[in-house]
């Protein structure tokens, strides 16, 4: 994997001190950190590019992306907030685009290209989080379910293992042994960590996103390349069931996910939100009966997994409302739901659905 790597290229540096930052750093807690580490390999990839009077290549969807996104506040609700929203997430998610295309064209001609190194990259948080589970393991001498190490949420091992697992598989599709075995290795650890920390939504991405690399793959392969592509997702959604049934052991709420998301596709998705969950108390009551269950369920529409599925549908009915979102901003959920009504019984900050969140924002 270090064949042909030069430690007079500027880049392997920052790609070491990226390194050393998610090693030491925690996920959470860090946005000054994140954005001077933005702004030194951009620094960096700009004297590269001036240096060898190149551009770096970034994709028809990325323009048009950045196109609508200078356009919006133009249309938008409320321009002010548009404008500072740019400036913000979506300036800074432009940004990203732009470094993250420049170094993955520095880093392609490297044995390896650029997956399994950036894949490589995004897992030492979660490298970071096994050992300390281990740890946490040895001094307890059992099994710490739940334990996030130094990451106060699990939603932050959760990007990280999405975004390596997709990188990662595209490098099981793309090089022979030992980058492969390197990759395999590598996304089991992302899988097993986000288990180990009980972040279901972490774990199904993962498996999604690897799914969707494979399944890109597989059409564009020769037939015996296909039978290889088919023989990893085999494997990637054998160990996904085989974790899942353990995790499943430990946490009961996968065992009652099929119970409590089905409760949240009841009734009206805004009237639960805006009045509470008495319009679809009695319909739950009737199939599950006057007991602990219906009473696990209902509180589940209030505010467990059921309430995801509330969200989600909420969420969709105000995209048809507003179309064309609202003002760019992290609130649009929170906005347009008080819109609805002045006080939410059930009060959410956002919809928990990251593409709802975009098209409530900026259409």
């Amino acid at each position: 994997m270090l064949k042909n790597i030069s430690l007079r290229d500027p880049v392997i540096w920052v790609a070491l001190l990226a390194a050393i930052y998610l090693a030491v750093l925690p996920m959470s807690s860090t946005i000054a950190l994140r954005r001077l580490s933005m702004l030194l390999l951009l620094l960096v990839l700009s004297w590269h590019f001036l240096k060898t009077r190149t551009l770096p290549a970034l994709p028809i969807p990325v323009w048009l992306w950045a196109g609508y996104l200078l356009v919006f506040p133009l249309v938008s609700s409320d321009p002010a907030v548009a404008w500072e929203s740019l400036g913000k997430q979506w300036g800074m998610g432009l940004l990203a685009m732009l470094i993250g295309a420049g170094a993955a064209q520095r880093l392609s001609p490297y044995r390896f290209g650029t997956s399994l190194q950036l894949g490589l990259l995004s897992c030492i948080t979660i490298l970071v989080h096994l050992y300390l589970f281990a740890s946490k393991s040895w001094e307890t001498s059992s099994i710490p379910w739940n334990y996030w190490g130094r990451e106060t949420h699990h939603a932050d091992l959760g990007y990280a293992a999405g975004q390596a697992v997709i990188l990662l598989a595209a490098s099981l599709v793309a090089y022979k042994k030992p980058a492969k075995t390197a990759a395999i290795v590598l996304i089991f650890a992302c899988l097993a960590s986000t288990a180990l920390a009980r972040s279901r939504a972490g774990l199904a991405f993962s498996v999604v996103g690897g799914i969707l690399v494979f399944a890109t793959a597989f059409w564009s392969r020769s037939k015996t390349q296909k039978k290889q592509v088919l023989t990893l997702l085999g494997g990637l959604l054998l160990v996904s069931v085989a974790i899942v049934g353990i995790a499943a052991k430990t946490d009961s709420r996968w065992r009652n996910m099929e119970s409590n998301m089905t409760s949240g596709l009841l009734g009206n998705a805004l009237e639960i939100q805006c009045f509470g969950t008495g319009s679809v108390e009695q319909q739950i009551i009737e199939k599950y009966g006057a007991g602990d269950k219906s009473k696990r369920v209902i509180e589940s529409v209030d505010g467990g997994d059921g309430s995801r599925v509330v969200l989600f549908r909420s969420g969709i009915a105000l995209m048809l409302k507003h179309p064309w979102g609202i003002d760019g901003s992290r609130q649009s959920y929170k906005k347009l739901l008080r819109q609805e009504c002045p006080n939410p019984a059930i009060d959410m900050a956002h919809a928990h659905n990251g593409w709802i969140d975009t098209a409530l924002a900026i259409g």
